[in-house]
């Protein structure tokens, strides 16, 4: 096992009592962030994202006094812990975190291969862990101390789904069997989709030089849309090879999509993707996230700070209808919860730790992208 790489952030001054030195008490987050190890840490979307967004939650929160727990005041005190792509490193972190620095609750890992990994640890230590953006199923599946902040794969397949039929053409799927999470939507949609619709459904490989063969099986490409739930750089390889072949619909994608970087290629003009949250959408409180976070970031937020920033203020909101910081306490009220606003929109725990919430349909346009789709869970 890789040696784990500890980074210890405290983002809360501890304050001294007036008697001597001993230290108030606190409540303790522990944070897991993915680091690559690139030397500049903004090239690291997931790991510096989560810790900006962690980083401004808890400024705010703290400087109002921290979080109301009965009749005293507790600051948040933040512990990180960066791992890198190896799953081992997050058990080993999650059980760092509780064993060692006493963590209420843990934050991260934001992808889907280290949290499902960190979320078994997490569950065993009966201790609550909330990722922000890992969409695949298995991250909660049978547990019951996970919980995520985003849909699952099968909602957001579901909505590409929905969107997809009722253009009522023919459809078409490329994927990346190499990667579970685009293997696993994949497999959604198909389930999902009717017989006559689906033309033809095509596993490929990143790896392999030239797509054109595999693809030249969509021909005559009538197909209205193609859908591919995968990440950007293969989405962009399968686009690109398909208008080289004479494509000309639409392409769908899921959250895997990175729409900074795709929305000025041409080949993407038009295309659709689902995603959970976007800072152009317009609430006093998404405002003003978006411009505290572009000083303390230098841009806009994604996803994963997003959703990481309302992470802090839902543990912040379980701790105090619990009245507590005991892990049992906040696992039961986050899973209690039930009326949850944040700048991603608002959020409702009624069944595990999945919860139920709104997915947006992005529309890329003239280099650009807007919202074309809110579709809100049914009450």
């Amino acid at each position: 096992m890789k040696k784990l790489k500890l980074i210890l952030g405290i983002l809360s001054v501890s304050i001294i009592s007036s008697c001597g030195s001993r230290i108030a008490p606190e409540f303790r987050i522990g944070v897991i962030s993915y680091v690559l190890p690139q030397e500049n840490p903004q090239s690291d979307t997931e790991g510096w994202s989560t810790d900006k967004g962690v980083e401004l939650a808890v400024r705010e929160i703290n400087a109002l006094g921290g979080v109301k727990i009965g009749r005293k005041t507790l600051p948040i005190r933040v512990v990180h812990r960066a791992i890198d792509e190896v799953p081992e490193e997050a058990v080993s972190a999650v059980l760092d975190l509780v064993n060692r620095e006493k963590v209420s609750v843990i934050l991260g890992p934001a992808m889907s291969s280290q949290a499902i990994a960190a979320g078994a640890a997490a569950e065993a230590a009966k201790v609550p862990l909330i990722s922000s953006v890992s969409s695949n199923p298995a991250t909660t599946a049978g547990r019951s101390y996970v919980f995520r902040m985003c849909f699952t794969d099968l909602v957001q397949a579901k909505a590409l789904i929905g969107f997809a039929s009722q253009g009522g053409g023919p459809l078409g799927i490329v994927y990346d069997e190499s990667d579970p999470y685009s293997a696993g939507l994949a497999g959604y949609l198909k389930e999902g989709i009717a017989d006559s619709t689906l033309l033809k459904i095509i596993p490929l490989t990143e790896d392999i030089p030239d797509f054109s063969q595999a693809l030249s099986a969509l021909s005559p490409y009538r197909q209205d849309y193609i859908l591919i739930p995968a990440a950007s750089s293969f989405s962009i390889k399968v686009a690109a090879t398909l208008r080289s072949l004479g494509y000309r619909g639409v392409y769908l994608g899921a959250d895997g999509w990175d729409r900074e970087q795709q929305k000025a290629l041409p080949d993407f003009e038009g295309a659709l993707m689902t995603t959970t949250y976007v800072s152009r959408i317009e609430s006093q409180k998404n405002n003003a996230f978006v411009k505290a976070y572009r000083e303390i970031a230098g841009k806009d937020p994604g996803d994963t700070a997003a959703l990481t920033y309302d992470s802090v203020y839902l543990v912040a909101q379980a701790a105090r209808i619990a009245g507590s910081v005991d892990s049992r306490a906040l696992r039961d009220a986050i899973a209690g919860m039930r009326d949850f606003t944040g700048v991603s929109g608002d959020i409702r725990f009624t069944s595990g730790g999945d919860p139920e919430r709104s997915v947006i349909l992005l529309s890329f346009s003239g280099g650009d992208y807007r919202v074309a789709f809110e579709l809100k869970p049914a009450q």
